[in-house]
């Protein structure tokens, strides 16, 4: 990937947290006055150690892929309105607790063509919860064969309820956050 491609990310990153304000709005304005609206927040944390990030299977871990690298530079956890962008240490702390247990091993059994049915532990990690929302992960897919190659992006695949949405890489769901 070329640095302009990584730049895009960056300023992609920038533009959902400046759009924040007219985001908020728009879900206010479809959820009508209802208190769950006041629960939302934009809060972005620092930046922490650039680290490998942790895989469902324990003993694996994947290289920061550029796009993801970018990310990490940017900011710590990103908690955008009920979503949560985690970090590695929160993705760390969220795989090991009991509920992401729970629901991954769910989707793993009962979700046709899901991430956990159709990939191993070692291919999956964890970009987002919604702390709101006990259904709703969105993973980071390595689909590749060779899941430990430098550079590779990995997919993200969001689940929500009973709905599924699957993004090529960092930079299209950051698009589509904007676009939404």
């Amino acid at each position: 990937m070329q640095r302009s491609d990584q730049q895009s990310v960056r300023s992609l990153l920038e533009s959902v947290v400046a759009d924040y304000p007219s985001y908020e709005r728009r879900v206010q304005h479809a959820a009508g006055p209802i208190p769950a609206v006041e629960e939302m927040s934009l809060d972005v944390g620092e930046p922490s150690d650039l680290v490998p990030i942790p895989t469902f299977d324990s003993g694996t871990r994947k290289n920061l892929s550029p796009m993801l690298r970018d990310r990490m530079e940017s900011a710590g956890e990103i908690r955008r309105g009920y979503d949560l962008w985690l970090d590695a240490e929160g993705m760390q702390r969220h795989i090991l607790s009991d509920y992401v247990q729970s629901l991954h091993q769910s989707l793993r059994t009962h979700w046709e063509r899901s991430a956990p049915m159709l990939f191993p532990d070692d291919h999956l990690g964890l970009f987002g919860v919604s702390p709101g929302d006990p259904s709703a992960l969105t993973y980071l897919v390595w689909t590749n064969d060779r899941p430990k190659k430098q550079g590779l992006e990995p997919q993200l695949w969001l689940y929500s309820g009973m709905s599924e949405v699957k993004f090529a890489d960092l930079a299209e769901l950051l698009r589509w956050c904007l676009a939404k």
